[in-house]
């Protein structure tokens, strides 16, 4: 019911997303992964750990999934311009959002309460495998 609560809202919030998403609950959803990013910390130009942080997925033209922390969120995503956009919300209802430009930088952002435009918190270098 939560994750249904939060596509719905998520759904509100982006209004270019079709609606049919959000009236199927979401263990009803196929979960084709049709594109996978792999995202690792980068910092001043430098990639630092070598370790995957993000990986963020595409699971319908208008869903997807991101996994961090050996969590996943389930998450809405949508084409903007070039980029490639998921908004996802955790059980404390704050808002985040993840970014992936065309050059393979990925841009962690978070919305606390007043939901404020914020720069990103966190910047990753991601490739598609």
């Amino acid at each position: 019911m939560t994750k249904l609560f939060t596509i719905l809202l998520l759904s509100i919030m982006f209004s270019t997303i079709s609606c049919s998403i959000s009236t199927v609950p979401p263990s009803f959803i196929a979960k084709e992964v049709t594109e996978v990013w792999y995202c690792e910390d980068w910092l001043g130009g430098r990639n630092t750990s070598h370790k995957v942080l993000v990986t963020a997925k595409i699971t319908s033209p208008n869903s997807g999934e991101i996994d961090v922390a050996g969590i996943t969120y389930t998450a809405l995503y949508r084409v903007q311009g070039f980029k490639r956009r998921w908004g996802f919300r955790d059980e404390s209802e704050d808002d985040y959002s993840f970014v992936i430009y065309p050059s393979g930088m990925g841009y962690y952002y978070e919305f606390k309460d007043d939901k404020q435009a914020v720069e990103a918190s966190l910047i990753l270098k991601c490739v598609q495998k």
